[in-house]
């Protein structure tokens, strides 16, 4: 799946998005860089709305692997190093 019917198919499902607790989802990574290759998996960084489980996260991530049919690394952007979260802000793909 190309990093543009990622994006649309995403967007298409913003209100599921929502209603798991999606605030702020970015792309990075390889599919961003147009540098994913078979078995690449798909990075997303999430502001997810509170209180925030285990549960949830892994809900997001197997909820965004069936819709996408690639494998899926789901991370908080608050559990981020504050120098990687300002690269994936400034360099990632707002999504929802």
């Amino acid at each position: 799946m190309s990093l543009e019917e990622i994006v649309a198919r995403l967007r298409a499902h913003r209100d599921e998005l929502q209603a798991l607790g999606v605030k702020d989802l970015f792309l990075f990574g390889s599919f961003v860089r147009k540098e994913a290759g078979p078995g690449s998996d798909l990075d997303v960084a999430v502001e997810l709305i509170e209180p925030v489980s285990f549960d949830r996260l892994m809900a997001l991530k197997l909820y965004l692997e069936d819709l996408l049919g690639v494998p899926v690394d789901v991370v908080r952007l608050r559990a981020l190093k504050p120098s990687l979260r300002r690269i994936v802000e400034r360099e990632g793909l707002r999504v929802a």
